[in-house]
């Protein structure tokens, strides 16, 4: 039986979302799996198994620069290898990991003896920190996962271009697709007497939430009343943007985590996105698979995600968002034409996002392919 270990950092959101799908399919293509990493809310960090035959292995990759703590995951992923090696009696194993901190854990806990026998494949997720220490030590970590893997598979153009210029060997465009909804619908225009907007994202500084609040802004200067704004998510700046919306009054509400954010989606005129930078977002995909009206910064892998039809602004543009904003309020003329136009190139472009039996194929070929070729 042909084995992965995932390993990935403490995470929520899009990174841990695409590592239990990819654990998913998977197990439903008869490999065994596990699943090496630290639950982001505190679960039982002792061993299980899962209904699909997934089997959790606790491994606490630290966010930040700690030493100590490196040494410690470094050890811990080595003793599920010697383990998940000695099960395998020969056959296939790859370690599979998420983001530059755990390809450099992994790299680091494959001994010469194993780096032969196991694969190391690693998916860069985000980038590293900017400034300061932590970006000295981030470029570390992102050049020695990049160097040591046999395939890098990125998230995003400039992922891909930093991880080349670090010496990776082979780098892929990496597949991130949305979970498909129980029952697709196509969004059905709404009759608003304002643009109701929605965002969906993390309330950290990624998202450059302080973006969208400017251009609302704006818009609310010259057009008062002439919009609504209902961002979905939770995260480490609620608190400043709450004292913003509060401070210059503007017509935006947080709704705090949302599991059903189709419905939310359906109930808008427009998805709004103001990341400074992403990977390929998730909430992006689900949007345009509805059929829903799109604007989103040119940033990061949205590109790859959005295509060439939908309409993208630079990132941190807030003046170029709020005139957008203000060409589909319900009073410009033609905005009702503007917003069809728009809800029509998502329905093109949802036709063309990767599917599941996509992110399969590239398993099959990132992770199994070059054990198999050896084997002849």
């Amino acid at each position: 039986m042909r084995r992965v270990i995932l390993v990935r950092p403490r995470a929520e959101g899009g990174l841990l979302a695409h590592v239990r799908e990819e654990a998913r399919v998977l197990a439903l293509s008869g490999v065994h799996v596990v699943d090496a990493g630290e639950n982001s809310r505190g679960a039982d960090a002792s061993p299980h198994t899962d209904e699909l035959g997934v089997q959790y292995r606790h491994l606490a990759i630290a966010s930040g620069a700690s030493p100590l703590a490196a040494l410690r995951a470094r050890r811990a992923l080595r003793a599920i290898v010697r383990e998940e090696s000695r099960r395998a009696h020969g056959e296939s194993l790859t370690i599979h990991a998420h983001g530059a901190r755990a390809g450099a854990i992994a790299a680091l806990a494959l001994t010469p003896g194993y780096r032969s026998r196991v694969r190391l494949v690693t998916t860069l997720h985000n980038r590293m920190p900017q400034a300061g220490v932590g970006a000295l030590i981030g470029r570390l970590l992102f050049s020695l996962a990049s160097r040591r893997s046999e395939l890098v598979l990125a998230v995003s153009p400039d992922l891909a271009e930093a991880a080349k210029r670090s010496g990776a060997r082979t780098v892929e465009r990496a597949i991130i697709p949305a979970p498909r909804a129980v029952v697709e619908s196509a969004q059905k225009p709404q009759q608003h007497e304002t643009l109701e907007i929605v965002c969906i994202a993390r309330l950290a500084p990624q998202k450059d939430l302080a973006c969208l609040c400017e251009a609302v802004r704006i818009v609310e200067e010259r057009h008062p009343g002439a919009l609504h704004v209902r961002i979905a998510g939770e995260g480490p700046e609620r608190s400043s943007l709450v004292s913003r919306i509060a401070r210059e009054r503007l017509p935006i509400e947080l709704l705090g985590r949302v599991e059903d954010v189709r419905s939310l989606m359906s109930e808008s005129d427009l998805v709004v996105q103001t990341s400074a930078w992403e990977g390929q977002p998730v909430a992006l995909q689900e949007a345009i698979r509805e059929g829903a009206a799109v604007i989103a910064t040119d940033a990061g892998g949205t590109r790859w995600v959005t295509g060439e039809k939908i309409p993208l602004v630079a990132p941190g543009d807030a003046r170029a968002l709020a005139e957008r904003l203000i060409e589909l309020l319900p009073s410009s003329p033609g905005a009702r034409e503007r917003l069809e136009h728009m809800r029509e190139a998502s329905r093109v472009r949802a036709a063309e996002l990767p599917t599941e039996r996509d992110l399969r194929a590239q398993l099959e070929s990132a992770l199994f392919t070059d054990a198999r070729e050896e084997k002849k």
